[in-house]
C-alpha cells in the first residue's frame, strides 16, 4: 500500500501544470507562459517580443431598419424580359447602397456602391424567383449586414395571330414573344415573327395549321383557309376631306411690319434733311430779296394749283371694283344699259360712247 501511494504522486506531479518547471521551453501559440521563479513568480509573460493586441479600430456595423419596406414593379421590354424597379425606405444613418439580383438569397452584392437615391432599376431579367440583396453604407460606419426580398418576375406576354387578308389573298402573321413558327402543310420557313405577310402557293383549297412556340409557356394553334380562287374584293377608297380655306387676316411680319419700318425711319430722315436744308435755303433767300419773292410766288401758284386738282379728283366719282362688267369697248348703246354705258366710258375709258364730251355715255337713251 506504501508503494502504491508513492507511485501515485509520482504520476500526478507528472502531468500537474502547476508543479511545471520556470522556463522549460512550454510557450503558447504566441511565446508566452505562466512563470513560477522566484523572479516572475504568477505572472504571464512572453519571450522575444511576445505578443501584441490588435491596436486597428473596428467600427461597428450599420444598424438599419429598412427591413420589409422594399418595393418593386414590372415593366415588360422589347426583349420579352421584364425591367425590375426596386425602391426602399431610408434606414438609419445610411448614405449609400450596394445590391445586386441573385438566385442565392442574402447573397452579398459586393464592396462596390451602386446608388444614393434609395431606387434602382435591374435591366432584363427573364422570369422566374429572383432575391433582390441590399447592403447599405455611412460615413461613420462599415457596411450593415444585407437585407433581401423575394422577387416573382413574371413571365411576359405571349401573342400569336394568322389570317388571310381582307383584300388579298396572302397570309399574314403577327406574334409576340415567339421563338419559332411552324406550320402544316409546310409554307417555308418564317423568319419574321412579329409581322410578315407571306404569299401562298397552294394549287387548291386547303386548311393551313399554324402553330406558335412562345419564348415563355404553351404554345398557340391557330388553323385558316386558304382558297387559290378566291375573288379578292377592292378596298373603297378613303373620301379626300376638303380644305376649307382659313383666312389669315394677322398682320405679316414680313411684308406690313418691315414696310411700316421702313417708311417710319425713311420718314424720319427725309424729315430731318428737309428740315435742315429747308433752314439753309430760307437764309440763303433772305440774304437775296430776288430768291425770297420767288419763292413766295411759287409757294402761291403751286398751292392754288393744287388746290384745284385734288377738288376735282375728289368730285371724280370712283368706279366700284365689285361691278359686275367687263371692259368692252366694241359693244354699242343698243346693247348697253345706261350703268353698264357709264361704266364702259369711266372705268374702262371707252370715249366712243361720249360723242359730245359731257361725260354721260350713251346721251340719246341716258339723259
Amino acid at each position: 500500500m506504501k508503494y502504491l501511494i508513492i507511485i501515485f504522486l509520482l504520476i500526478t506531479s507528472l502531468f500537474s501544470p502547476s508543479l511545471a518547471f520556470a522556463h522549460s521551453g512550454g510557450t503558447d501559440a504566441y511565446g508566452c507562459h505562466n512563470c513560477y521563479t522566484s523572479e516572475c513568480y504568477g505572472e504571464y509573460h512572453c519571450h522575444n517580443g511576445g505578443y501584441t493586441a490588435p491596436s486597428v479600430y473596428v467600427p461597428p456595423r450599420c444598424v438599419s431598419i429598412i427591413g420589409a419596406s422594399g418595393k418593386w414593379t414590372f415593366v415588360e421590354n422589347a426583349s420579352c424580359t421584364q425591367d425590375v424597379k426596386f425602391s426602399w425606405d431610408k434606414g438609419v444613418d445610411d448614405v449609400y447602397y450596394s445590391l445586386g439580383i441573385s438566385k442565392t438569397a442574402g447573397a452579398d452584392p459586393g464592396p462596390k456602391s451602386d446608388t444614393t437615391s434609395r431606387e434602382f432599376v435591374f435591366k432584363d431579367v427573364k422570369p422566374g424567383t429572383w432575391y433582390i440583396n441590399l447592403k447599405t453604407w455611412s460615413l461613420s460606419c462599415n457596411a450593415s449586414r444585407v437585407s433581401y426580398w423575394k422577387v416573382v418576375v413574371p413571365e411576359p406576354m405571349s401573342s400569336f395571330s394568322a389570317t388571310i387578308g381582307t383584300y388579298d389573298n396572302d397570309l399574314h402573321i403577327s406574334g409576340k414573344c415567339l421563338k419559332s413558327i411552324v406550320s402544316n402543310p409546310t409554307i417555308g420557313k418564317i423568319t419574321d415573327l412579329t409581322s410578315s405577310t407571306i404569299p401562298l402557293t397552294l394549287k387548291k383549297v386547303t386548311t393551313v395549321k399554324l402553330t406558335g412556340y412562345p419564348i415563355y409557356g404553351k404554345s398557340i394553334s391557330q388553323e385558316v383557309k386558304f382558297d387559290p380562287n378566291r375573288i379578292v374584293p377592292t378596298p373603297t377608297p378613303k373620301p379626300i376631306p376638303s380644305q376649307i380655306p382659313i383666312a389669315n387676316n394677322s398682320p405679316s411680319i414680313d411684308s406690313e411690319g418691315l414696310t411700316f419700318v421702313f417708311i417710319l425711319f425713311g420718314g424720319v430722315a427725309a424729315l430731318y434733311f428737309l428740315f435742315r436744308g429747308g433752314v439753309w435755303f430760307i437764309q440763303y433767300a433772305r440774304a437775296h430779296d430776288w430768291v425770297y419773292t420767288t419763292i413766295i410766288w411759287i409757294v402761291l401758284v403751286g398751292g392754288i394749283w393744287a388746290w384745284n386738282y385734288f377738288s376735282e379728283q375728289s368730285t371724280t366719282e370712283t368706279p366700284t371694283t365689285t361691278s359686275t362688267y367687263k371692259c368692252n369697248c366694241s359693244k354699242t348703246c343698243a346693247n348697253l344699259s345706261c350703268a353698264e354705258a357709264q361704266y364702259q366710258l369711266k372705268t374702262c375709258k371707252c370715249t366712243v360712247r361720249d360723242a359730245d364730251h359731257d361725260g354721260i355715255a350713251c346721251d340719246a337713251q341716258c339723259q
